[in-house]
């Protein structure tokens, strides 16, 4: 009696893998290279006036811009562009032209240079306690447009709460603005930022319009002399 043998199944085929892609999958994204812009982007230096910031080695951190040359949004993080760092420019800040553009574009960047832009935070919708009394919080009045201040001998210090809101000039509901260092947000408010000409007054001579001055271990505090408005009157 014969037997037949049978053959066994053929292999499926083999996946062959490039190992090379394999490889460059696994390498991580090279962090942004330095480059200084004229227009705020998280993870760049953002240049002042044609000029960034040179500090000495050696120098301690700024503890109000962390070395940016931009302070954060209040109790938020990130840096916000349109509040420079008024001393750290006044004393580092030098033109990014010469030699000091050329060590700033090399590799890698002295560690003494401008520090990036931390990212911006996410905007939230506001809650009823930003709008009932923050610090500096100014509110318009119907007479000439000017605004009428929370605050100018009726604000009690630099605390959290503000006194409450009464009528305006001429008896009628004034509309709202809301002076704060923190992003525009909804709920109709005019938002301005402290030290805001629209505000009206003068600058102040104290916080110099940050509506901040350096407290104890060098933590910002709300002015005692514009309450946080930036504006005297």
């Amino acid at each position: 009696m014969s037997s037949t043998t049978t053959a066994p199944p053929p292999l499926p085929p083999r996946v062959q893998q490039d190992s090379e892609s394999l490889a460059s999958s696994d390498v991580p994204d090279e962090p942004p290279k330095y480059a200084p812009t004229t227009i705020a982007t998280a993870g760049q230096p953002l240049l002042r006036n044609g000029q960034i910031l040179v500090f000495p080695i050696g120098k301690d951190v700024c503890p109000k811009c962390h070395n940016t040359g931009y302070k954060p949004f209040v109790g938020t993080g990130g840096d916000d562009p349109n509040h420079p760092c008024r001393n750290c420019w006044k004393k580092y800040g030098r033109p990014f032209s010469g030699a000091i553009q050329i060590a700033a574009l090399s590799t890698p960047t002295p560690t003494n240079y401008q520090r990036p832009l931390r990212p911006q935070p996410v905007h939230r919708p506001p809650t009823a306690a930003q709008f009932g009394g923050y610090p500096g919080a100014v509110y318009h009045g119907q007479e000439g447009g000017r605004p009428v201040m929370q605050g100018q001998g009726v604000y009690g210090g630099g605390g959290g709460g503000g006194a409450s809101m009464g009528m305006g000039y001429n008896g009628v509901a004034p509309s709202q603005i809301h002076v704060t260092h923190q992003p525009p947000m909804g709920g109709g408010a005019i938002v301005l930022r402290p030290g805001d000409p629209r505000l009206g007054g003068m600058r102040c001579y104290r916080c110099g319009g940050d509506g901040t001055t350096w407290g104890i271990l060098f933590q910002d505090e709300t002015c005692d002399l514009c309450k946080g408005v930036g504006r005297v009157f």
